[in-house]
């Protein structure tokens, strides 16, 4: 008061005037200081809050992908410890963990009594060693996997374990386990996430130092339980205290701290309080002069201004308190204030992000829903929860007559129970299941398809639900069957095409000698005996023929004509094959099917199968063989097993035993070349493959139902014609037709079929003239053309090919008569050859009546 007493009055009144400009700053700097502290605050804590989340979801991913690495090595490791306990392929698949994840530094897999097995190393790193009590043994030897607290090994590294079970039959034979280096798998986590400036400390389930992200004079190791936010890590709860505290590096920071389940982790960020408190400081100081410069001059503005300045601070703090709450539909408004500013546009490229990931969700939705393989979520217990549309396009069943069901309505019985039992199990021990299986569809037809259920594990470690993924492989298993049975196809094709020519000339040569020596004998027994090797010349290029035509590189001759007739003519030929006492039943349809066929490769079908039928009879007691012939219209499965086919009327020839069988391993190879179940000697493996190329030449199908000792029967399926022009072929003569000493050029490169063919030519009143190219060919006719009244050319031959020559001849003298011979496939050489009159083209070998008729009949011509 004496002060006041003794103060001028003006001095007193500028007190008055600057204390009440004073006031509104006063007044209004402990609001505004809190307000911005708070705000700071807050917004430091939910970025923090923030990178804890992207920390952990990282740290469970990674910790997730270790225990995969060492669960997936443990399946063969156990088939090698249960079956063969090759150490070496042991160690071979351990060492592999190191040389793949260089954060593992030992792997050490140990048998039922926790003995060492085998162990991998890195370097200087040594093995954690477990005893039979370690719970690093007992948790995985139940089946279970387990993380171990981090701590230093004798190798002076700070490591922690993980153990993972082997288990081979629901037993548990061994444990892996693996020491993770906690530098290197830390690090790995930061090059996953972004930027970050806050101390960050990781802290494990004893309160000990595992990691740091800033310098420290902390170090690893360091137990740091005597600091409050430790100890609340340490009792299972999170920290989000707003108040500033004494930090590890002896500063006062506001800290979040957020336990990290599963691995049992503490993470801890600190800021620096002065890294919020002199943003606010200076902003304040800034505020309080102009505040009092204002209210000097213009008290008035004052408010308006203090109000100018709040607006944009409670813009965002309302959308800050909206986001904490989930609604990012708000945008901070631009600011005045360039703290405020910053803070706003920082607060809404935030707000962007998570947008931009909402969007990435929705993407991945729709992948879902649009894919084309089928997706299939079940819960816990595997009742449907959600199906794609691509689930109903494949399996038929809509969406609501799935969900709230089992997936066992898919179950089509082609796989055993002991298969989904051991699906079960790998599913919820958490692994992934992958492999093939057939479905059934909702009209009760059967599906391949690739299956992948995989078990979908929250943040706790459990199991929460299942996904199912299917992709339909139909298509796909048609295209490669296709496709495998046109290799063998091309690779038989190739053989046969190779020797064909070769051996037919052999064999002309031989047909012609034999012609040439009956002519001159006239004992009937050497004649008889002559005949038969003939015989089995014509059999042996007739079956040359037989194998161009299976692997499609040979002439077939189509027409028409009654299926149910030749059939029965076939029988004939089927029973003098069949043994008495096999009983042989006939059950032909009585309408005379028609169908467009080559009559000598369909009559060879039959006797393939009925043969392979009497074969499989060996040892029955009471042995059958059924022939059915029947006229059908096949049904929509048949379709599905065939979409090829346009026809749906067939003709279905059956052919069935009681014999003993076919291996269920074996009929998938049952129509490959020179595949044979019968001993050696009894069988070529060429009559069924035969037959499957002669079906096929026919535009028909053949299958087969077969077991061990149940049978087997063969179904062949011909489309129907519905009306045909049937051709009887005429009976072939066997006289032969001399001629009247007309002169015939014989062109042939093989000495022995031109000195066999020259001989029957002359013995059949014809002279002979001969050349061994086609060069000589050109030279012979040039000097003999008026006398030459045909040639006989092979058509393959060195130097100048029978082709060629005629050519040159025809320039020359252009009707010149020929015939063309060949060794090879004629109607393969007439297509090839682009010869005009396919007519003229005769196969060797050939019989001698049929070669005479066809040089008379051109030279008459």
């Amino acid at each position: 008061m004496n002060i006041l007493k003794k103060m001028p009055l003006r001095r007193a009144w500028y007190g008055l005037i600057i204390l009440a400009s004073l006031l509104p700053a006063i007044a209004l700097s402990p609001w505004l200081s809190q307000q911005a502290h708070q705000l700071l605050l807050d917004h430091a804590l939910l970025n923090e809050e923030m990178f804890h989340k992207e920390i952990e979801i990282h740290l469970h991913l990674e910790t997730n992908r270790l225990i995969s690495v060492l669960q997936n090595k443990s399946d063969p490791i156990a088939y090698f410890l249960r079956h063969e306990r090759n150490i070496e392929a042991i160690r071979d698949f351990i060492e592999k963990i190191s040389q793949r994840e260089s954060m593992v530094n030992t792997s050490t897999i140990y048998d039922q009594d926790a003995n060492i097995i085998v162990t991998s190393q890195l370097a200087e790193h040594t093995t954690a060693h477990i005893s039979k009590d370690d719970p690093a043994f007992v948790i995985p030897m139940l089946k279970r996997v387990y993380i171990g607290s981090p701590r230093l090994l004798s190798d002076n590294h700070f490591e922690f374990i993980i153990a993972v079970p082997i288990i081979s039959e629901n037993r548990s034979m061994g444990v892996i386990v693996s020491t993770i280096n906690i530098d290197e798998y830390w690090q790995n986590i930061r090059a996953k996430t972004s930027e970050h400036d806050s101390n960050v400390y990781i802290v494990d389930g004893r309160g000990s130092l595992l990691t740091h992200m800033a310098e420290t004079k902390l170090k690893q190791g360091d137990l740091l339980s005597d600091k409050e936010i430790v100890r609340t890590l340490l009792a299972g709860k999170d920290w989000h205290e707003t108040d500033a505290y004494e930090g590890f590096e002896g500063k006062q920071v506001f800290g979040i701290a957020t336990l990290v389940r599963g691995l049992q982790w503490g993470l801890i960020s600190e800021i620096e309080s002065e890294e919020i408190t002199s943003p606010i400081l200076s902003a304040l100081i800034m505020l309080t002069v102009i505040v009092v410069l204002l209210h000097a001059i213009f008290g008035l503005l004052s408010l308006m201004f203090t109000k100018r300045l709040l607006n944009p601070i409670s813009d965002l703090a309302a959308v800050v308190k909206r986001a904490t709450e989930g609604d990012y539909s708000y945008e901070v408004s631009p600011s005045p204030y360039i703290e405020i500013d910053d803070l706003g546009r920082s607060f809404n490229i935030m707000i962007r992000e998570i947008e931009n990931r909402e969007s990435s969700l929705r993407k991945l939705s729709e992948a879902i829903e649009q894919g084309g393989e089928s997706v299939v979520i079940t819960d816990k217990q595997g009742i449907i929860e959600y199906v794609n549309p691509a689930f109903t396009q494949i399996t038929g069943y809509s969406s609501d007559e799935v969900v709230g069901k089992n997936p066992r309505l898919l179950n089509s019985g082609n796989q055993a129970p002991e298969y989904y039992e051991k699906l079960w199990k790998t599913i919820s021990s958490g692994k992934v299941w992958y492999s093939p299986v057939v479905d059934r569809r909702k009209d009760g037809s059967d599906f391949p398809a690739l299956m992948t259920i995989s078990p979908i594990i929250d943040a706790k470690g459990e199991i929460t639900h299942y996904v199912a993924i299917q992709q339909d492989m139909s298509s796909h298993e048609i295209l490669e069957n296709k496709f495998r049975q046109a290799q063998k196809m091309e690779a038989l094709g190739t053989l046969v095409g190779g020797i064909a020519h070769d051996f037919n000339n052999m064999l002309a040569g031989m047909t012609g000698n034999l012609y040439l020596a009956k002519r001159k004998t006239n004992d009937l027994d050497v004649i008889k005996k002559l005949s038969a090797v003939e015989n089995l010349s014509f059999r042996a290029s007739e079956m040359i023929q037989q194998l161009l035509i299976f692997a499609r590189k040979g002439h077939v001759q189509m027409k028409s004509f009654g299926l149910t007739t030749f059939i029965k003519e076939v029988v004939k030929l089927c029973e003098t094959a069949v043994p008495e006492n096999i009983l042989f039943k006939k059950e032909l349809c009585s309408e005379n099917l028609l169908i467009h066929g080559d009559a000598t490769q369909l009559q060879q079908v039959l006797i393939n199968l009925v043969n392979n039928a009497r074969d499989a009879l060996t040892g029955v007691a009471e042995p059958v063989i059924t022939l059915k012939l029947e006229n059908i219209e096949v049904d929509e499965s048949f379709i599905k097993r065939h979409p090829d086919m346009k026809v749906s009327q067939f003709a279905r020839m059956t052919v069935q035993d009681n014999g003993i069988g076919i291996d269920a391993k074996d009929l998938e190879h049952i129509f490959e070349p020179f595949f044979t179940t019968k001993e050696a000697g009894q069988g070529t493996g060429l009559g069924l493959a035969m037959s499957y190329g002669s079906i096929q030449n026919h535009g028909g199908i053949i299958e087969i139902e077969s077991s061990l000792n149940q049978g087997a029967t063969f179904q062949v399926y011909l489309p129907l014609l519905q009306e045909a022009h049937i051709i009887t072929p005429e009976l072939p003569f066997e006289d032969t037709v001399k001629g009247y000493g007309e002169t015939i050029l014989l062109v042939d490169d093989n000495v022995d079929m031109r000195t066999s063919s020259k001989e029957v030519l002359e013995s059949l009143n014809y002279k002979v003239l001969e050349a061994g190219d086609g060069l000589e060919a050109v030279d012979m006719f040039a000097s003999h053309q008026a006398d030459i009244s045909l040639i006989v050319m092979d058509v393959v031959m060195p130097r100048l090919g029978g082709v060629e020559a005629v050519k040159r001849i025809s320039a020359v003298k252009p009707d010149v008569k020929v015939i063309y011979c060949t060794g090879y496939d004629r109607g393969e050489m007439v297509k090839n050859a682009s010869l005009l009159d396919g007519e003229s083209m005769i196969s060797k070998p050939y019989k001698i009546p049929a070669f005479s008729r066809a040089v008379r009949n051109k030279i008459d011509s």
